[in-house]
């Protein structure tokens, strides 16, 4: 009561105007008007909030693009809200009605009734897409007249449709002596262009290469006869997937034209950006929705040699957040205004786009050497004006710094981001406002940078200084800043753990926590993610301070919320449930609750095994995770031949993997192989387990020649595994040598980072003196293990792993005294 709402054009005039009781704004399909909703948002940021305001962008993008668009301009009170199939009871009602209101229309016999119940069977055996409108509304047409109906699948239907009004326009083509297929690719050309004109009607008909076959005197008169145009205009086909259903048809009979059609309908559509994105739209739903091909390679072809129309497109291509499926055409495109530019910051400009294009390809080399380029331009360009150019060099500067972290060479990659670093300070230092937020961001990156390269101390560091902005950014504008303030104090938390300062890194997030929760009770779709996602890092702290109690309910929230956001959106928050059950089996194996440890694991695994199937590039990686916590799980079940079988499979996928980039994936198949060793030596084969970790210790080798600090750590793990292998193959003195290597590494790391290294040093004095006990020499045993318990003691908290370690090793000291 009291509100105006309405659908708004975005092609119509900007701003509108509010009323102060409230309104609300429908914007259908905004992504094919990138430019003008931009400018709609930023007019609406710009008034004075003196009245209520909701937006509902009705779109297919990853709602991530709308939150960020959002966010920067400080409109975030933010939900996503998933298109859902109808229910079962709403489902019969639109399917019955449908077939009884069609028959009014088409003179039909009043249609037999479908009982409800055979409506329910038939709906239960089909996929969940049949209950979408528009696929029950088809399935109840075919079924006046199909005695089969139930048979055929819901894209049958569609393309059913689609066939029946091509021959329809084939017979009148034919009847005019034209080409058979004249109108039904003018159809397919103004489906591309999102529909076609007069003008432009009349400029294809006399493209021969097209292959129409219409006549060039009074086309549009014998058009507007047929019943095809109208209004002025031939309209593109709705809906989108009959749209696509149509447009695949045509293709697939004629791939060689497809370039040249694509080509020509675009260059002849009023709004070129609008155009594009439905093209994408177009080819999603050709792939996903009608399951027909199309290749990639039609859309660098009708970019070759066409710099004016590379141009024209460069409008729909040079967007935030371009669609996946248009990144072949935006490379194509962008490669060929290079070498038309003689502008050196619209060259830098366009290699910086060229290089996400790139990597988002795959083409990581080539992405790599773009960015390059673009920093050079860059830096000239700076040298001479910093404040003009300064942060574009630091932009570039950290595109570079994830190109060089995506081809392995983190330290590079480190370099490159502590430049950009060092930029923003300098900018921030003249004016906060403006670059206050991209200083913390850096400062953000520059963190998880250094912690990945081992520098913990100097990552806690960065951490900090992007906290301590956000929160003076929060300060002003709470509403803006606090959820990242929010991410932060996540992110600072675990730097802090890592650093051994656990009763910080609880306290901060905690806060982070209280952050969201607050958070999550106005807007639950926008933050509920956030929460769990700080609830499983709240579990791991409080399990690392010894209260395993509070981390179990911290990491079962996290899961349950998992649960509730995965109904909903299973492709977006699958993967993170996965993750969440992952922990909760950690937690519940710690508590002694085996079989519900084992339990959730293998719902994991599940979840990841069916992510997997459709995106092994993405979702492999965590099923490989999850297979390896299922092998302990199994293992710790007594489910020995299990238990190594899902191992094996780990290692099968990591192998993959590793041999497609070994810098990405050589340390987890480092880390799989080392489990492999313990689960062979387990099930008796300890010879096969001996192998398994030496080569485990190979990669880390490898590894660490390359990133010393980065790669240690792991070397010693797998040092100390392989000296156990050894002892258990009777190679005493061999394994003796592995086992004083891991305290030597130890050692050095201890110097770098007392609080996290000394209780691991412990655990490699311990195996160290297991072996002098074994070599006789139990005076050393002694003396060693004594060691090893002094600098265990001050972490072994109550309830932590640290504290079962104590209990062995003074089991240990007890068992050397007496032989001593």
């Amino acid at each position: 009561s009291g509100w105006q709402a309405g659908l708004f054009d975005l092609a119509g005039k900007l701003p509108i105007q509010l009323q102060e009781q409230g309104n609300l704004l429908i914007l259908d399909d905004p992504e094919q008007h990138p430019q003008a909703l931009t400018r709609l948002l930023s007019a609406l940021a710009r008034q004075q909030p003196d009245y209520r305001l909701r937006i509902l962008l009705v779109s297919r993008r990853d709602a991530s693009v709308w939150r960020d668009k959002l966010d920067s301009l400080g409109l975030v009170l933010f939900a996503e809200v998933p298109l859902q199939a109808l229910s079962q009871i709403d489902s019969y009602l639109l399917f019955t009605q449908a077939r009884e209101h069609a028959a009014r229309i088409l003179h039909y016999q009043t249609p037999t009734t479908i009982s409800a119940e055979h409506f329910q069977l038939w709906l239960k055996s089909s996929p969940e897409q049949y209950r979408l409108p528009l696929h029950l509304i088809a399935t109840a047409l075919n079924s006046l007249d199909q005695p089969a109906w139930e048979q055929l699948t819901g894209i049958q239907v569609i393309q059913t449709l689609v066939r029946q009004e091509q021959a329809r326009l084939r017979r009148l083509a034919l009847a005019r002596g034209w080409e058979e297929n004249s109108l039904i690719r003018l159809q397919m050309l103004a489906i591309i262009a999102q529909g076609l004109d007069a003008q432009a009607i009349l400029n294809l008909a006399r493209q021969p290469q097209l292959e129409l076959g219409l006549p060039q005197q009074a086309l549009l008169d014998e058009l507007q006869n047929l019943g095809v145009y109208s209004a002025q205009s031939i309209a593109p086909i709705k809906p989108d997937i009959v749209a696509a259903a149509w447009t695949a048809n045509v293709f697939e009979k004629r791939p060689d034209l497809a370039a040249t059609w694509l080509g020509a309908a675009l260059e002849q559509a009023a709004d070129i950006p609008q155009a594009l994105q439905s093209l994408a739209n177009l080819i999603l739903d050709t792939r996903h929705t009608v399951h027909a091909t199309w290749h990639d390679d039609w859309l660098t072809e009708l970019a070759k040699g066409q710099p004016e129309r590379c141009k024209r497109f460069s409008k729909g291509l040079n967007v935030n957040y371009l669609a996946t499926n248009l990144t072949p055409l935006s490379i194509a495109c962008t490669r060929n205004l290079l070498t038309q530019t003689k502008s050196q910051p619209e060259q830098a400009r366009l290699l910086r786009n060229l290089s996400g294009h790139l990597a988002q390809s795959g083409d990581r080399t080539a992405g790599l050497i773009a960015i390059q380029r673009a920093v050079k331009i860059h830096e000239a360009l700076a040298n001479t004006s910093f404040v003009a150019y300064g942060s574009d060099l630091a932009l570039s500067l950290i595109t570079l710094s994830n190109r060089l972290i995506e081809s392995g060479d983190h330290s590079a990659g480190l370099t490159a981001i502590q430049r950009a670093v060092e930029i923003y300070e300098q900018l921030a230092n003249t004016n906060f406002t403006a670059y206050g937020p991209d200083l913390a961001m850096s400062l953000n990156n520059l963190s998880i940078h250094l912690a990945e390269s081992g520098g913990h101390a100097a990552g806690l560091t960065a951490i900090q200084h992007a906290v301590e902005i956000r929160e003076q950014l929060a300060k002003t504008n709470v509403a803006a800043y606090g959820p990242i303030l929010a991410s932060s104090l996540n992110n600072l938390s675990i730097h802090l753990a890592d650093s051994g300062n656990r009763a910080a890194a609880l306290t901060t997030i905690q806060r982070a926590v209280e952050i969201f929760e607050g958070l999550v009770k106005t807007n639950f779709a926008a933050y509920g993610p956030d929460l769990a996602i700080s609830l499983k890092t709240l579990s791991n702290r409080l399990a690392e301070n010894g209260d395993r109690a509070a981390a179990l309910t911290a990491i079962q929230r996290a899961v349950e919320i998992n649960k509730q956001l995965a109904k909903t959106n299973f492709a977006t928050y699958g993967p993170n449930l996965a993750g969440s059950l992952n922990n909760l089996s950690i937690g519940l194996s710690g508590s002694g609750d085996r079989a519900a440890a084992l339990t959730a694991i293998q719902r994991a695994v599940e979840i990841n095994k069916q992510l997997a199937k459709t995106n092994f590039a993405t979702y492999g990686p965590d099923l490989a995770i999850s297979l390896n916590s299922l092998s302990n799980r199994l293992a710790k079940s007594g489910n020995r031949a299990t238990s190594l079988t899902a191992i094996q499979r780990a290692v099968g996928i990591r192998e993959t993997l590793a041999n497609a980039n070994f810098t990405a994936y050589g340390p987890a198949l480092a880390n799989s192989l080392n489990n492999l060793s313990n689960r062979l030596a387990e099930s008796g084969n300890s010879a096969a387990g001996l192998t398994a970790i030496q080569r485990a210790v190979k990669i880390y080798e490898q590894l660490a020649n390359t990133d010393f600090a980065a790669y240690w750590p792991d070397l010693a793990i797998s040092l100390n595994t392989l000296s156990i292998r050894l002892a258990e193959n009777d190679d005493l003195a061999a394994g003796l040598t592995v086992i004083q290597r891991a305290v030597e590494i130890y050692e050095g790391l201890v110097r770098e980072n007392p609080a996290v290294f000394e209780p691991k040093l412990a655990g490699s004095l311990a195996n160290l003196a297991d072996y002098w006990a074994q070599s006789a020499k139990v005076t050393n045993a002694v003396e060693i293990v004594q060691r090893a318990i002094r600098l265990i003691t001050p972490y072994a908290i109550e309830g932590t792993t640290y504290a079962d370690w104590l209990i062995t090793m003074k089991q240990n000291l007890a068992k050397y005294q007496a032989l001593e």
